[in-house]
């Protein structure tokens, strides 16, 4: 019934742990947060972990530490079977069986008082796919109570591909203009993981936060190849041996603060880099038009191990297995 509704309507919500799971998850979280190693003095509700209303980390620690890892695990198992529902529909379709990938994706912290801005309609196409891929995105709400919502247009990952890749917005005003009225919320409770397909219109839903609002992204890929979307022996040495910010499936490496907060709160990051990130994730330049010396958090975090900071537990084959391409 799952795989049917996401085939029909391009989204599903899906429940997957119950309340004391949930709760259990999201304390691990805090705990882990009071121990970012890429931070002098983390406090859960005092520290920044990353600049802009998304709330999408780029420290490497965010990708590897324990509580993520274990949070993958049991989510991969859950999904499997759905996934292998829709195997089974693709092949009855003519094809042959796909396998089984899951994408590196970031956690996400939006503090209390804090907003999101609406982003502009667009698909978020994976420049680095098989033509005949299946691209996943969706998120697994954290929050102990609050729901969390996501905007979509139903049905639009049926529409013919315009050949546009990355962040895809729509930019014909016509078009723009009717998707307000034709656009669904979706709902996802606590605990629950909503599911779409990566190029299904949507927009970031405006909301502020009155709680610290946790989620965990995934993304997934249903291929016939047995090779990994990114995995080339640089990328597993740096992701697995290193433990260094992964591509998201976008194929954007993740930035440790927003595009537009140089522009615009330069001042903020040179406080952030100053007061509470070590020393291995910052830059420190000449102001090109003071000539003074500023010290800037590094746009892109470096990994553990090139920021000589502790790695985590080292990922055994059978763990890296999630990452790559393998049977349903």
């Amino acid at each position: 019934m799952i795989a049917q509704q996401l085939v029909q309507d391009g989204v599903c919500v899906i429940p997957m742990f119950d309340p004391l799971v949930t709760l259990a998850y999201r304390n691990r979280f805090i705990g882990e947060l009071n121990k970012t190693p890429e931070l002098k003095n983390p406090v859960f509700g005092k520290s920044l972990f990353v600049d802009g209303g998304f709330g999408a980390l780029g420290l490497a620690s965010s990708f590897h530490n324990e509580v993520v890892r274990d949070l993958r695990c049991d989510v991969y198992n859950k999904m499997t079977p759905i996934f292998k529902e829709l195997s089974v529909k693709y092949a009855k379709e003519g094809h042959t069986d796909h396998m089984l990938e899951m994408l590196f994706d970031r956690f996400s912290l939006r503090p209390a008082g804090s907003s999101t801005t609406k982003e502009s309609w667009h698909r978020d196409i994976t420049p680095t796919k098989l033509d005949d891929d299946i691209i996943f995105g969706g998120w697994l709400n954290l929050d102990e109570t609050s729901d969390q919502y996501f905007s979509c247009v139903l049905q639009t990952h049926m529409d013919k591909p315009d050949g546009s890749v990355g962040f895809a917005p729509i930019k014909d005003k016509t078009v723009l203009d009717s998707l307000s009225s034709k656009s669904t919320i979706v709902c996802i409770p606590p605990g629950s993981l909503v599911l779409f397909y990566q190029n299904i219109l949507h927009s970031v839903f405006p909301l502020k936060s009155k709680i610290d609002s946790m989620r965990q992204y995934f993304g997934w890929r249903l291929t016939r190849s047995s090779v990994g979307l990114f995995a080339t022996d640089k990328w597993m040495k740096d992701v697995f041996g290193h433990q260094g910010v992964p591509p998201i499936p976008s194929n954007q490496k993740p930035r440790m603060f927003s595009k537009s907060t140089i522009n615009f709160r330069k001042r903020k990051l040179i406080d952030w880099a100053k007061s509470e990130l070590v020393e291995e994730v910052t830059v420190t330049k000449k102001n090109k038009r003071s000539g003074e010396e500023e010290t800037l958090p590094k746009t892109y975090c470096p990994s553990l191990k090139e920021a000589n900071l502790p790695l985590f537990s080292a990922y055994a084959k059978t763990e890296q297995a999630f990452y790559l391409p393998s049977p349903l």
